[in-house]
């Protein structure tokens, strides 16, 4: 069974929400182990609205952290987690750094036995490769990593095919929204881990899934995030994200040949096949149909 700690800015999009629902329902069915859900954000909000979705999955006790080393999507903007929590009960729970706890967690687990997933900047994950020996283990970040760590399952990145272009808000897009946020740590962090980074681009994203969740009216937090933040269906980066990881590609995508992963200080980001590389991107082969169904069937 896989160990799973997902890093997610939850509040910034609802498939977010989309892909916590996925992961529980995941592990409701002994397809992994959730040991953490994190928020990179620096938000309060986020950490108590994380907390209601895990209390409604039944997983009140696991520990959440946020990011503490600087001000990370911690403005007044428009996030439905401070909605959820108005509108949802939820506990006074401690919250931790989600870089010190990612080092308790991994430092306490078996060699090899963790798979991250992160759907969002990669501040803490750069923050958490940059990290000193503590309390927790005598080990650096990267050395931690490269003892505890199967693999990172990663949202990031653009990578178009040959001439393809892909238009965002009416925009020519070259850079991937993730990545723009912080990219010095996108930067550091595809350069330094020691581990294997299985990427999964923009493009991927594209089918809107949540169908389930408004089938019929309910409470589901879920739900909720859907309709405060899109008031609907929703594309699928994160939830196919997390799917994949748990599952695997079966019939959906392939993984590229391994390669180099090089971000520049525009945040453009280039995949170079490489047979010392540790990066592979996910493609889509399977229809959308058959893709919608597979990530529907879980996101409620």
């Amino acid at each position: 069974m896989k160990n799973i700690i997902l890093d997610t800015d939850l509040g910034c999009d609802c498939d977010d929400a989309g892909a916590i629902a996925v992961l529980h329902n995941l592990a409701n069915r002994d397809e992994c182990e959730i040991l953490s859900i994190s928020s990179c954000t620096s938000r309060k909000d986020a950490a108590y609205a994380i907390q209601v979705l895990n209390n409604y999955y039944g997983r009140s006790d696991l520990p959440i952290g946020i990011y503490t080393e600087g001000a990370m999507l911690n403005g007044d903007g428009p996030y439905y987690t401070k909605a959820i929590i108005n509108h949802y009960k939820y506990k006074d729970i401690k919250i931790n750094s989600s870089v010190s706890l990612y080092r308790k967690l991994l430092s306490e687990s078996e060699d090899k036995s963790i798979e991250f997933i992160g759907i969002g900047p990669l501040n803490t994950l750069s923050e958490l490769i940059n990290s000193e020996a503590d309390e927790y283990s005598s080990l650096n970040g990267v050395e931690l990593i490269k003892k505890k760590v199967k693999c990172f399952y990663i949202m990031m990145g653009h990578f178009p095919i040959g001439n393809e272009v892909t238009y965002l808000s009416g925009q020519v897009m070259n850079a991937e929204w993730n990545i723009l946020q912080d990219i010095k740590s996108a930067q550091n962090f595809m350069e330094k881990c020691p581990v294997d980074i299985r990427v999964f681009p923009y493009d991927i994203g594209k089918v809107k899934t949540g169908n389930k969740l408004f089938e019929e009216i309910n409470d589901s937090p879920v739900r909720y995030a859907y309709l405060e933040h899109n008031n609907g269906v929703r594309e699928s980066w994160d939830p196919i994200t997390v799917y994949v990881a748990v599952r695997g590609v079966e019939d959906g995508w392939y993984f590229s040949e391994k390669g180099k992963i090089t971000i520049g200080d525009d945040g453009v980001s280039k995949h170079q096949i490489s047979s010392d590389g540790k990066h592979y991107v996910l493609y889509q082969k399977g229809e959308d149909e058959a893709i919608i169904k597979k990530i529907d069937s879980l996101l409620y």
